[in-house]
């Protein structure tokens, strides 16, 4: 499905987690994904970032 300035979503696949919608290129989310990470460390602190900068979530 072609999108919004060329970024392209792919198939929703949606499991006990949550819901993963690809997008290409996903610069322009990752983006906003570091903004508002960055916005929890603000707050909370950077060690209370519940998800690691990779995407991974912190146990």
């Amino acid at each position: 499905m072609s999108g919004v300035g060329g970024n392209t979503l792919g198939r929703a696949v949606v499991d006990a987690e949550g819901v993963n919608l690809p997008v290409r290129p996903a610069e322009a989310v990752n983006a906003v994904r570091r903004a508002v990470r960055d916005g929890i460390a603000a707050v909370w602190g950077r060690k209370r970032v519940p998800e690691a900068d990779d995407g991974s979530v912190r146990t």
